[in-house]
């Protein structure tokens, strides 16, 4: 079961340490974003509703290169597993990086990882 992603909204900051102090004990919930003031909220909530959904923007090969990635396969692995060139995985690699607002190899495994992708 994938976590709950929550926004904090409280004017006072001690609820909000708190709040996210016990929803950090329960392991079943990620706090995307705290905020004093509910347009705020509204707002960071239109914000991570797109970042929520990017999984789906990707083709079926970008999610396959992106597991494979994860599982720390190199660019020319990936390439001879999928019978592509090296150039093609690295145009995979780019849009799914863009598409998922990833930096780095570490942030794909990260990534993937949250997602459950690999273990």
């Amino acid at each position: 079961m994938s976590k709950r992603r929550i926004i904090l909204a409280d004017d006072h900051d001690v609820v909000r340490k708190g709040l996210r102090f016990l929803l950090g004990l329960i392991n079943q919930a990620e706090v995307v974003g705290e905020t004093t003031d509910g347009h705020q909220a509204l707002e960071l909530a239109e914000k991570h509703k797109h970042v929520q959904d990017s999984y789906d923007l990707l083709t079926e090969r970008e999610k396959e290169v992106l597991q494979l990635i994860a599982e720390g396969k190199t660019n020319k692995e990936v390439a001879g597993l999928l019978n592509l060139s090296p150039q093609t995985i690295e145009s995979h690699r780019a849009n799914l990086m863009q598409k998922l607002s990833l930096h780095s190899t570490a942030d794909i495994i990260l990534y993937a990882v949250r997602k459950r992708i690999i273990s």
